[in-house]
């Protein structure tokens, strides 16, 4: 178990560690920018990785609000280092958790 917290976390100089975040997102622009937001708030924030995974549409319609979604996810800022993987096509829930959090682990 250490070796893992060693090997995902930063400490800041009171040796609180941050751990990596994995945000998943996909047609919900509001929710999105919410979410981010409060994240960069967050005390230890520029201490901290934050991985987004965006899913692609799963229909047509889905395609503004996909779109509106990654928009938001690139501008993101205030964290020690922002990585977004966008999918073309919509992977589902439980294929992007499974193939998002295995690739932060890895």
């Amino acid at each position: 178990m250490d070796m893992i917290n060693k090997d995902l976390t930063h400490k800041d100089e009171a040796g609180v560690a941050a751990a990596p975040i994995a945000f998943f997102a996909f047609n919900r622009p509001e929710h999105t920018h919410r979410t981010l937001a409060a994240l960069a708030a967050n005390d230890l924030a520029a201490e901290t990785d934050l991985y987004i995974f965006c899913d692609g549409p799963r229909r047509p319609e889905d395609e503004d609000a996909v779109t509106r979604v990654r928009e938001i996810c690139r501008a993101v800022a205030g964290f020690a280092s922002v990585h977004i993987r966008e999918q073309r096509v919509n992977q589902g829930l439980a294929n992007s958790l499974i193939a998002g959090i295995s690739s932060v682990f890895e």
